[in-house]
């Protein structure tokens, strides 16, 4: 299960970006129907991602999709390269 998921210089975010599935103070009208509680914490049994064009919104699922590459395909050696698509804007 996924609680948070937080990128770094990857394609379009260059800053620190985390995406919490834990349920904030503005969730009330289906608190009881869309949450799951495990212990002290508080899940949302469902997400969605809305923004406009250009904002990052399939940067972020090629994100999960590589860290679920990574964790379901890890590098055979330790000398083995893990895949990166770096965020190319920086101009440093």
């Amino acid at each position: 299960m996924l609680i948070d998921f937080t990128m770094k210089n990857f394609k379009s975010f260059k800053d620190e970006t985390t995406l919490s599935l834990e349920t904030g103070e503005r969730l009330s009208k289906f608190r009881e129907s869309n949450t799951i509680s495990i212990g002290k914490i508080s899940l949302l049994k469902n997400l969605l991602i809305f923004g406009p064009n250009g904002s990052g919104k399939s940067n972020l699922l090629d994100g999960l999709k590589l860290m679920q590459t990574m964790v379901t395909q890890p590098p055979q050696t330790v000398n083995e390269k893990l895949i990166a698509n770096n965020f190319k804007l920086d101009v440093r």
